[in-house]
Protein backbone atom coordinates (compact mmCIF):
# COMPACT_ATOMS: atom_id res chain seq x y z
CA UNK A 1 0.00 0.00 0.00
CA UNK A 2 1.24 3.67 -1.05
CA UNK A 3 2.34 6.05 1.73
CA UNK A 4 0.99 9.61 1.41
CA UNK A 5 4.15 10.61 1.19
CA UNK A 6 4.67 8.00 -1.70
CA UNK A 7 1.54 9.51 -3.25
CA UNK A 8 2.59 12.95 -3.30
CA UNK A 9 6.02 12.61 -4.56
CA UNK A 10 3.93 11.28 -7.60
CA UNK A 11 1.28 13.96 -7.61
CA UNK A 12 4.55 15.73 -7.71
CA UNK A 13 5.61 14.93 -11.01
CA UNK A 14 2.81 14.33 -12.46
CA UNK A 15 1.62 18.00 -11.82
CA UNK A 16 5.44 18.64 -13.36
CA UNK A 17 5.09 16.60 -16.70
CA UNK A 18 1.44 18.50 -16.70
CA UNK A 19 3.19 21.72 -17.11
CA UNK A 20 6.19 20.26 -19.38
CA UNK A 21 3.30 18.89 -21.73
CA UNK A 22 1.24 22.01 -21.87
CA UNK A 23 4.43 24.28 -22.39
CA UNK A 24 5.03 21.90 -25.09
CA UNK A 25 1.63 21.92 -26.49
CA UNK A 26 1.22 25.83 -25.88
CA UNK A 27 4.46 26.38 -28.44
CA UNK A 28 3.53 24.43 -30.83
CA UNK A 29 -0.46 26.18 -30.72
CA UNK A 30 1.12 29.78 -31.20
CA UNK A 31 3.52 28.28 -34.31
CA UNK A 32 0.36 27.48 -35.69
CA UNK A 33 -1.55 30.35 -35.42
CA UNK A 34 1.41 32.09 -36.93
CA UNK A 35 1.82 29.77 -39.56
CA UNK A 36 -2.17 30.69 -40.39
CA UNK A 37 -1.73 34.59 -39.49
CA UNK A 38 1.00 34.63 -42.48
CA UNK A 39 -1.00 32.09 -44.79
CA UNK A 40 -4.05 34.28 -44.64
CA UNK A 41 -2.32 38.03 -44.16
CA UNK A 42 -4.20 38.54 -40.68
CA UNK A 43 -2.83 41.49 -39.02
CA UNK A 44 -1.90 41.64 -35.42
CA UNK A 45 -4.67 44.08 -34.67
CA UNK A 46 -7.20 41.68 -36.94
CA UNK A 47 -6.22 38.70 -34.26
CA UNK A 48 -6.49 41.06 -31.34
CA UNK A 49 -9.50 41.86 -32.13
CA UNK A 50 -11.14 37.94 -31.96
CA UNK A 51 -9.73 37.92 -27.98
CA UNK A 52 -11.46 41.46 -27.22
CA UNK A 53 -13.46 41.19 -23.38
CA UNK A 54 -16.04 43.61 -24.63
CA UNK A 55 -19.51 42.46 -25.02
CA UNK A 56 -21.38 42.21 -28.22
CA UNK A 57 -24.10 44.74 -28.95
CA UNK A 58 -27.60 43.58 -30.81
CA UNK A 59 -25.77 43.99 -34.12
CA UNK A 60 -22.85 41.67 -33.32
CA UNK A 61 -20.00 44.52 -33.17
CA UNK A 62 -18.06 44.75 -30.33
CA UNK A 63 -18.55 47.09 -27.37
CA UNK A 64 -15.16 47.75 -24.77
CA UNK A 65 -16.24 47.76 -20.99
CA UNK A 66 -16.91 50.75 -19.49
CA UNK A 67 -14.94 52.05 -16.86
CA UNK A 68 -17.30 53.95 -14.18
CA UNK A 69 -16.09 57.14 -13.67
CA UNK A 70 -17.44 59.87 -11.21
CA UNK A 71 -20.09 61.87 -12.38
CA UNK A 72 -21.08 63.86 -9.17
CA UNK A 73 -19.36 64.40 -5.83
CA UNK A 74 -20.94 65.66 -2.73
CA UNK A 75 -19.32 69.06 -2.08
CA UNK A 76 -20.28 68.59 1.96
CA UNK A 77 -18.39 65.34 1.86
CA UNK A 78 -15.86 65.09 -1.08
CA UNK A 79 -15.82 60.89 -0.37
CA UNK A 80 -19.32 60.52 -1.31
CA UNK A 81 -19.63 60.02 -5.29
CA UNK A 82 -22.28 59.11 -7.67
CA UNK A 83 -21.35 57.98 -11.14
CA UNK A 84 -25.02 57.41 -12.56
CA UNK A 85 -25.77 54.11 -12.37
CA UNK A 86 -28.36 52.93 -9.62
CA UNK A 87 -30.39 54.48 -7.19
CA UNK A 88 -29.58 58.50 -6.52
CA UNK A 89 -27.84 58.78 -3.52
CA UNK A 90 -30.05 61.06 -0.74
CA UNK A 91 -27.26 63.62 -0.65
CA UNK A 92 -28.07 64.13 -4.56
CA UNK A 93 -31.93 64.02 -4.60
CA UNK A 94 -32.12 66.71 -1.60
CA UNK A 95 -30.75 69.10 -4.25
CA UNK A 96 -31.87 71.30 -6.48
CA UNK A 97 -31.09 71.09 -10.41
CA UNK A 98 -28.96 73.84 -10.01
CA UNK A 99 -27.26 72.52 -7.16
CA UNK A 100 -26.63 68.93 -8.79
CA UNK A 101 -24.86 71.11 -12.21
CA UNK A 102 -22.33 72.58 -9.73
CA UNK A 103 -21.61 69.38 -8.16
CA UNK A 104 -21.20 67.58 -11.52
CA UNK A 105 -17.77 66.64 -12.50
CA UNK A 106 -16.19 66.99 -16.24
CA UNK A 107 -15.75 63.53 -17.50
Amino acid sequence: MSTLSDLLQQQHAIEARIAELRALEKTDALRKIKTLADEFAISYEEAKSCFSTGRKTASGKIRSKRTSSVLYVNPANPKETYNGNGRHPAWLKAMSKTQQDACKQTV
